[in-house]
């Protein structure tokens, strides 16, 4: 069962401690392997579910990070207290999916093969889903959470974010309907 963990600031910004993620380099003799999509060291069914969590904690969109692992890391414990999911108890790994989408997709493709994964769960811009994606597909489950443009899709993809449209509709109409609000500034 993942712990509490109190985070460190640095230059007055939260960041999660390095001991949370999963080093793009920790793969034994990672960078001489080559990662062929498809394969994986998976054997059989296990009593965890493992989850591979992809948010974003450098570039611009890091500004998410912190939050975001704070919520996952209280529902995963929540989840785990109630006895897991399907009697799984979870497990989770968290990679930065910050930085260039190649490398991203690097991380994804050593998760799946070397640290076995079973979920992909996402919270990252939508050029990262869209690489990653192709990466999953086939292969594990994608949830991908935050709002987005709306349209995905993909096998094997489940984007659970609100669009837009979604979004912001309900609150014109109550707008107009309720306070009787013919004009406004977005």
């Amino acid at each position: 069962m993942l712990s509490t963990v109190s985070y460190q600031a640095y230059g007055g910004l939260p960041v999660a401690p390095p001991h949370l993620f999963r080093s793009p380099s920790s793969c034994a003799a990672d960078l001489a392997l080559t990662v062929k999509p498809g394969s994986s060291r998976r054997g059989g069914t296990d009593s965890k579910l493992r989850i591979g969590n992809f948010i974003t904690f450098s570039g611009a969109p890091g500004i998410w990070g912190p939050i975001s692992a704070n919520s996952v890391m209280l529902a995963v414990a929540e989840i785990n207290r109630r006895g897991g999911i399907r009697g799984r108890e979870v497990e989770l790994s968290m990679y930065d999916a910050g930085g260039p989408i190649d490398e991203v997709v690097r991380r994804a493709e050593r998760a799946i093969a070397y640290d076995e994964i079973d979920v992909i769960m996402g919270s990252h811009i939508s050029a990262v889903r869209l690489a990653l994606r192709k990466v999953t597909a086939g292969r594990i489950p994608y949830v991908y959470t935050p709002v987005y443009e709306g349209g995905e899709r993909t096998p094997g993809v489940m984007a659970i974010g609100e669009t837009p449209r979604a979004e912001s509709r309900p609150a014109i109409h109550w707008l107009t309907e309720v306070k009787k609000a013919r004009r406004w500034y977005l």
